[in-house]
């Protein structure tokens, strides 16, 4: 376990670091509330601090209170070393957020005791972190393939046109089907369906920037959001999608199968007054335009209109 001490006392420290290591744990020391607070607060913190009452800096209380403010940050046992075992510094440390309290004289045999308890409180801790993370990844991503599910890639969809009226920046989707799929799980069955999903939604993921969003939308669906992207980039990024998918064979069962994707590419800007379910619907017309004609082709929404709304802009 990693722990930190903080203490003025030169002799306090050697001493618990000492026997620290003496029972297996990475210990570092400091001498004041300021390097504690910086220590706890770097990129790899200790699971568990030893801090002095009358710390400078920062007294015991206040870098409790602070700990226990933060947000979204990792959780710290905090043991509190004081004067005397029940006296009222113990109950006030508590009060602010201390877990234990550790009178002086360091005593070895407590400081054991008192480690044993942490050390199956920070388990416990870490235990129900890992899982309340295992829930929130699997209520927000598909099982199959890994990417955002329905409701989270419409929800981030949301956000992002949110943003494009406030800042202005341009929003665009690619809808993305999968040619001729129902053929290959009568073909191959599902299992090999399931596997083709997967490869071809890696290798769609490894092309996208860091920042864009894919989900997928149904079935053999996904959906791309692609903030403060232009209608011509998210062309280009569609055209590269394709090719992607298209460049090398998929293996299912003991055969290499070619497999295609069509895709229909829509944007949203804060000088439309469009809604979502409108940029959607455009994505889908566009999508379905490519795949009536001929699929494994990129379409876009300003070139897939109904002829009656082009006569009508004309006019």
């Amino acid at each position: 376990m990693h722990v930190l001490v903080a203490s003025h006392d030169d002799l306090t420290r050697r001493a618990a670091t000492s026997l620290l290591h003496e029972l297996g744990h990475e210990a570092v020391s400091v001498s004041s509330g300021t390097g504690a607070w910086h220590v706890l607060n770097s990129e790899d913190p200790p699971s568990l601090a030893l801090v002095e009452w009358d710390l400078p800096g920062t007294e015991a209380l206040g870098l409790c209170s602070r700990l226990r403010n933060r947000e979204d940050a990792p959780y710290v046992y905090l043991i509190v070393m004081g004067k005397a075992q029940y006296s009222n510094e113990a109950l006030a440390a508590l009060e602010a957020g201390a877990d234990d309290y550790l009178p002086h004289p360091l005593d070895p045999c407590l400081l054991r005791l008192r480690l044993r308890a942490a050390e199956h409180i920070v388990a416990l801790h870490d235990d129900f972190r890992s899982s309340r993370e295992a829930l929130e990844y699997k209520s927000t991503h598909d099982a199959l393939t890994g990417t955002w599910n329905r409701g989270e890639v419409i929800g981030i969809l949301e956000r992002e046109v949110a943003r494009s009226r406030r800042e202005g920046w341009p929003v665009c989707v690619v809808m993305i089907d999968v040619d001729h799929f129902k053929n290959i799980n009568d073909t191959y069955g599902h299992l090999m369906g399931d596997a083709a999903l997967r490869e071809l939604t890696a290798r769609m993921l490894d092309s996208l920037r860091p920042y864009d969003i894919m989900g997928r939308y149904g079935g053999e669906e996904f959906l791309v959001v692609l903030g403060g992207c232009s209608p011509r980039n998210a062309a280009a990024l569609a055209e590269r999608l394709r090719e992607l998918a298209a460049a090398r064979p998929v293996r299912l069962a003991d055969e290499e199968v070619t497999v295609t994707i069509s895709l229909g590419v829509a944007s949203w800007n804060a000088n439309e007054c469009g809604d979502i379910q409108s940029l959607l619907r455009a994505a889908d017309v566009a999508l379905y335009k490519a795949k009536r004609e001929g699929r494994n082709r990129v379409q876009t929404a300003w070139d897939a209109r109904p002829p009656a709304e082009e006569a009508a802009d004309a006019a």
